[in-house]
């Protein structure tokens, strides 16, 4: 159960009762021993290393082989910079942020996803900026629920600024150059347009998400949009929690569908990740937890409430995420049926169900 700290400034002001219910307890063992793992993987992988942290001052261009980097994000406000290289304006630019909110956003939907946020990388000035529908938290005044408490509108960031709150950014290149050229003049013109950030994603209110926002600019570009928009998980605790929070819709458009666009094609990344090896074990792992939960059903199990940011990854998790990028990095594995076999193997160790409590006596 939640203790009281937990239901106290900030988080228990912002949500009710209901969100925080959903996110109490676990099924499994969430304190789990580092030097017993670590012994485990020495004798069962032959992994005598630990977890890998990434660092959040240093970028590394992976689609290029040997990965260029380190780079600072400082390093990267010349367009002409080496690791730029081959990136235009009317670029899509999807990302995933290094919070447990990724992970959240993965297991809420049917279908595997991986990415959270995206925008279009536009030029000016000489310089690389992204522009996107982007709110922040309101926390003064009443709001009907969590979300609504979500406000801005669209922006264009400097590629520099925008890079460092992420941890991967993925370009993704539609097939018409003419198209590209329009799209990237539309989100310059749309800065002037005052258009606001709808934190509800209601295709009915002129208000636009960001996935809304970059429908709106390929449909000035010419360009097709999504199709279907990708179905929430049938999943009654996870229904529990979007609806406490505010999110009520049943299906949303999410920026994976946008790299499956007719002719899209990835032309590059930058990510904190140091090699391959690891941001792909990171994308697996995901993938796993994704189908562990279709099986096991409840969020809780894989996070919980942080006060200040409101999600956390379970200790467990967090653990498991981490040995996975360390250990698939130090194999220098590429190949994600390797990956994904190993870590399967991997992934018991890190779910250990939690002991059935003593019956009570009479």
């Amino acid at each position: 159960m939640l203790g009281p700290g937990c239901r106290s400034f900030p988080v228990g002001l912002y949500v009710p009762d209901a969100t925080l219910d959903a996110l109490a307890g676990s099924e499994y063992e969430e304190e789990l021993d580092p030097r017993a793992i670590q012994r485990t993987l020495r004798e069962s992988f032959a992994y005598a290393g630990g977890p890998l942290e990434l660092s959040p001052w240093a970028y590394y261009r992976l689609d290029r082989q040997p990965a260029l980097g380190p780079f600072s994000p400082e390093a990267l406000a010349d367009p002409g910079a080496a690791a730029l290289q081959g990136l235009r304006a009317g670029d899509l630019v999807l990302v995933k942020n290094p919070r447990a909110q990724s992970l959240g956003i993965t297991l809420t939907f049917a279908q595997f996803t991986f990415y959270d946020h995206l925008g279009v990388l536009v030029e000016r000035a000489g310089r690389f900026f992204v522009c996107d529908s982007w709110p922040s938290f309101h926390p003064l005044g009443s709001a009907p629920d969590f979300a609504a408490r979500f406000r801005g509108g669209v922006r264009a960031t400097a590629l520099t600024k925008f890079l460092a709150h992420y941890e991967t950014l993925a370009f993704v290149r539609l097939p018409d150059e003419h198209k590209n050229t329009a799209l990237a003049r539309a989100a310059l013109a749309s800065l002037e347009e005052d258009i606001r950030y709808d934190p509800h994603h209601d295709p009915q209110d002129p208000a636009l998400s960001c996935s809304e926002y970059i429908c709106h600019l390929l449909e000035r570009a010419g360009y097709a949009v999504p199709g279907a928009a990708c179905p929430v998980a049938a999943n009654d605790s996870l229904h529990r929690l979007l609806a406490s929070l505010g999110f009520v819709r049943a299906a949303y458009l999410v920026p994976d569908q946008f790299a499956e666009l007719p002719g899209a094609c990835a032309v590059g990344t930058l990510s904190r990740h140091p090699t391959r090896s690891s941001a792909l074990a990171e994308r697996c792992a995901f993938e796993l937890l994704h189908a562990h939960f279709a099986v096991h059903a409840r969020v809780a199990d894989y996070l919980a409430v942080q006060r200040f940011t409101l999600l956390r990854y379970r200790d467990n998790v967090q653990l498991f995420l981490g040995w996975a990028l360390g250990y698939c990095a130090a194999r220098e594995l590429t190949d994600p049926e390797t990956i994904r076999h190993e870590l399967e193997r991997m992934l018991p160790l890190f779910f250990r169900p939690r002991p059935a409590p003593p019956p009570a006596h009479p």
